[in-house]
């Protein structure tokens, strides 16, 4: 473990974005791919905060950060959230962007910014903000109706749950942080395609389906630029972010009908090398099906405290062959 520190100042522009957000969350949870009763019995707003950073110290700059940690906290107490909106800028080269077609390079240049700042506001808000765990307290009450929550996976009663001594960390333990990680980027990129939550950050029409395209790409690539965090000795994940969007390619991969293809090709070095190829026409009707599906799983066994199911689901999406 490691303190962090920064000095940063408010964009207050970007915070009242995230503000309206924060305001219409109620109307936009039920969007997501599981029943009400697995969702929290109260949402609890949270301030969120839109922050430019003029100085960081630790090993790593976030680009959002949701605190507590704490599951069990965020469940009852309630969180709040704070976007680092210019690290992305500061990060990113302004030179030709790796495994991107040709097509893409100026959209991407353009719109990358816009688009993260998007899932950054979905990924804290309604992604670590959302999701109910299902456990017990001291006295053996369990916090949902046992006679009537179903598995909507198994359509049969709820068959498992977190002890009154339990959280998500403990229960989960190693992949926990990951996995969060990998549900939140979910649901970033599932309601992005949701024309009202795009008109809070000011993108409408073919504007905003141009964002909603570059926060997918953006999503594809960063799981291909993942494999930089994945260790063939080890056969470990060095990131927790990293091995979630890796898993996310993976999924949009297996939906298959064209959604997202690797293409080989030849880089100006003369090397081998790849571009990605996102169908933009395929998002909803393929892309956030597949995602969905995905994401009520994790949710579901995430909700159950089913940690079996989980690392299963997981490890399909992440484990990497020799090849």
């Amino acid at each position: 473990g490691e303190f962090e520190g920064f000095v940063a100042v408010v964009d207050k522009m970007m915070s009242a974005k995230f503000s309206k957000l924060v305001e219409s969350a109620p109307s936009l949870l039920p969007l997501l791919p599981w029943p009400s009763s697995f969702e929290k019995d109260t949402f609890l707003k949270p301030d969120f905060t839109s922050l430019d950073v003029v100085a960081f110290g630790g090993s790593g700059i976030p680009a959002g950060i949701n605190i507590p940690n704490y599951d069990d906290i965020r469940q009852t107490e309630g969180f709040k959230n704070v976007s680092l909106g210019n690290v992305l800028s500061a990060a990113t080269a302004d030179g030709k962007f790796s495994f991107l077609r040709a097509e893409d390079q100026e959209l991407f240049r353009r719109l990358k910014s816009p688009a993260f700042e998007v899932q950054v506001g979905l990924h804290e808000l309604l992604g670590h903000g959302s999701g109910k765990l299902f456990s017990e307290d001291e006295n053996g009450k369990l916090n949902f109706d046992s006679a009537t929550v179903c598995n909507p996976l198994t359509q049969e009663k709820i068959q498992s749950w977190y002890g009154h001594s339990d959280t998500w960390d403990t229960v989960f333990s190693s992949v926990a942080a990951s996995l969060e990680e990998c549900r939140a980027e979910c649901v970033g990129i599932y309601l992005c395609l949701v024309p009202e939550i795009l008109s809070i950050f000011g993108h409408d029409g073919d504007a905003g389906s141009d964002v909603a395209y570059v926060n997918w790409l953006l999503m594809v690539r960063a799981g291909l630029l993942a494999l930089e965090y994945y260790s063939p000795e080890t056969q470990a994940w060095k990131q927790a972010h990293m091995q979630g969007r890796h898993a996310i390619l993976r999924v949009l991969l297996e939906a298959g009908d064209g959604l997202v293809t690797l293409e080989r090709t030849v880089g100006e070095d003369g090397e081998p090398d790849y571009a990605v190829h996102l169908d933009r026409t395929k998002l909803a009707s393929v892309g956030k099906p597949a995602i969905g599906t995905f994401l009520q799983k994790i949710q579901v066994y995430k909700a159950t405290a089913d940690v079996k199911a989980a690392s299963s689901l997981y490890d399909c999406y992440t484990g990497l062959s020799g090849d």
